[in-house]
């Protein structure tokens, strides 16, 4: 089992029992299907719907994406889901030959769309896999930020004045997981603490604090694949064949 916030590996929970089964919300493109686990008391498949699913320590589900059903030990359950119809067979072939190759460790959390909600750590570096119908990418970007903990974040596009006229996008708080404290030797607290709702704030190469920003016209090398979920805001998604 991993860890979805620190990217650990964790035994899986003794006596845990249950069914596998594929999870996809409608309104999310087709690259955002999983495998999950139900648990229920007993073998009974009745009980399935009074069951409720396995979670990780920041309450993300335990889950097997599609990108990681691209490796050789899954080729029998990406033949069942196939099989039972739950996936297009364009849309695996899609994966295995072209996106597959690029997503071959399964690390990071897998953002389907720009306002996804995820759980993360604020220290050292957030990874993220972008993983859309048309395109796979990677984001590495360190927080700069003396509270280290486990949060839960959504990117999202900036309305401050100073970003007026640009693509920009910032983070934003939502739940913050255990209490956050400062660690870092001789931290001046200039850094404000994470407050839930509020936008994530960090201190600049010049000693600037303001909020978390990433300007995708302008985007560093490690940040520039967030620009790929920028136009499925909108809700609007297109399945192509990725580039090979």
């Amino acid at each position: 089992m991993r860890n979805n916030g620190r990217f650990d590996f964790l035994r899986f929970p003794r006596n845990a029992r249950g069914f596998l089964y594929y999870h996809h919300d409608p309104e999310l493109p087709p690259t955002a299907g999983e495998i999950r686990f139900r648990l229920t008391t007993d073998s009974d498949v009745a009980g399935f719907k009074s069951g409720g699913d396995l979670v990780g320590p920041y309450g993300v589900p335990w889950a097997i994406n599609l990108a990681v059903l691209t490796r050789p030990c899954y080729e029998a359950v990406r033949k069942r889901l196939l099989e039972d119809g739950l996936i297009e067979p364009g849309l695996m072939r899609n994966i295995l030959e072209g996106w597959g190759r690029k997503y071959t460790n399964g690390h990071g959390i897998c953002l389907h769309y720009l306002e996804q909600p995820f759980p993360a750590q604020l220290s050292p570096e957030l990874y993220l896999r972008i993983f859309t119908p048309h395109a796979i990418g990677t984001v590495r970007r360190r927080l700069r930020s003396p509270y280290p903990g486990g949060v839960l974040l959504r990117f999202e596009r900036s309305t401050l004045p100073e970003h007026a006229g640009t693509r920009t996008v910032v983070l934003r708080v939502l739940k913050i997981f255990e209490p956050l404290k400062a660690v870092i030797p001789g931290h001046d607290m200039r850094i404000p603490e994470p407050k839930e709702g509020d936008l994530l704030q960090t201190r600049s190469y010049g000693g600037l604090i303001r909020p978390f920003s990433i300007n995708l016209d302008k985007p560093a090398k490690t940040v520039k694949d967030i620009g790929l979920l920028y136009p499925q805001v909108c809700g609007v998604y297109v399945l192509e064949a990725p580039a090979v």
